[in-house]
């Protein structure tokens, strides 16, 4: 097998000795790293004790449980979505497999990806409602079997406060009047807050202003760091970093965040062992 290079092929009809021949001879004597995909459960016995001797770590991916007993590969898709975009990445991921099935069944392209984009929308909301709150996929597959009636994620994202925020926010708007009738008026109505694909798409150098007693506007930004202020503020900015990186590290905020969100969820009381009070 060294002799192939780097990389190598091995083509052969079913039962030739691909496996027993080349693939698990290769796995006992190689010292390295390696992941391998095996469709027989005792194709797969036959390297675990030899790749996880002397305490090397092997896990198994065993989602139909064929292999019961061994170290299992675990991943949780919950785990991270305290980001919102963490949250959105992993939503997309789910549906974009949807894209090609619906496409090889004949289904139109621009229904394929309509229909995944609306679904994406509902599970990022689920995941990153779940990773606020310390719940798990379980919780998300409750959610996804009634999505119409699943009040709780709705309840998270419009309370809790690192909630990316979904739906409408009233703005409130306050006039005040002065002269022979002083007063203060109070006004405002329901903004559309905008999505995280729909934000992506506006132009570069624009975006959405909320204005305190007007309008919400799409306005056209000038940089900070343009021009020769920009230059100086850059150079300021550069010596305090330098500064900074003389001292101990800050904690990284997805870190920070991912530790902090349960405890304020428990605060909001809408944590996953709050349930009750929801």
């Amino acid at each position: 097998m060294g002799s192939l290079g780097p990389y190598g092929g091995v083509i052969g009809p079913q039962g030739s000795g691909k496996t027993l021949d080349l693939l698990i001879p290769a796995l006992l004597s190689a010292s390295c790293a390696a992941l391998v995909t095996l469709t027989k459960v005792d194709d797969f016995l036959l390297s675990f004790p030899m790749r996880s001797r002397d305490g090397r770590p092997c896990l198994v991916l065993d989602p139909f449980g064929l292999a019961a007993g061994l170290p299992e590969l675990v991943w949780d898709p919950i785990a991270g979505c305290v980001d919102p975009m963490v949250a959105e990445r992993r939503a997309k991921a789910f549906t974009a497999g949807t894209i090609k099935a619906a496409l090889g069944g004949g289904y139109g392209d621009d229904a394929a990806h309509f229909y995944a984009a609306e679904a994406a929308k509902v599970i990022q909301a689920f995941f990153h409602a779940a990773g606020l709150t310390g719940r798990s996929l379980d919780d998300v597959l409750r959610w996804v079997a009634n999505p119409t009636s699943a009040g709780q994620p709705t309840e998270i994202l419009l309370q809790h406060p690192y909630a990316a925020q979904v739906g409408q926010v009233w703005v409130t708007r306050r006039t005040w009047q002065t002269g022979a009738m002083p007063g203060r008026t109070v006004s405002g109505d329901d903004m559309a807050i905008l999505r995280p694909e729909e934000i992506r798409q506006l132009p570069e150098r624009q975006a959405l202003v909320v204005a305190g007693n007007g309008k919400h506007i799409i306005a056209r930004l000038a940089r900070c760091i343009d021009g020769k202020a920009g230059r100086r503020l850059v150079a300021r900015q550069h010596q305090l970093r330098a500064r900074l990186a003389e001292r101990s590290p800050w904690v990284p905020r997805p870190v920070a965040r991912a530790t902090a969100a349960p405890t304020e969820a428990r605060h909001y009381g809408i944590a996953a062992d709050q349930e009750s009070h929801l």
